[in-house]
């Protein structure tokens, strides 16, 4: 009984009103993006790009793609 309630509860992390989906990128897709990201160690790229990280970036994506 223990054990379908650890399996069943809820994680720490979780938030009401969000989901957590995995999903599977191909290399140059995401090597595309990380250039694109505040990390980038190109000092050019960086100072254009505004500082969010890998999730905010396609959250940003998504939401663009689905208002055109």
């Amino acid at each position: 009984m223990q054990e379908e309630n650890k399996s069943s509860a809820k994680r720490p992390d979780e938030r009401k009103g969000s989901k957590r989906v995995n999903i599977r990128f191909e290399d140059d897709l995401l090597n595309q993006i990380y250039e694109q990201l505040p990390d980038n160690p190109n000092e050019n790229q960086r100072a254009s790009t505004p500082k969010i990280g890998l999730s905010d970036w396609v959250k940003d994506a998504c939401r663009k793609k689905l208002e055109s």
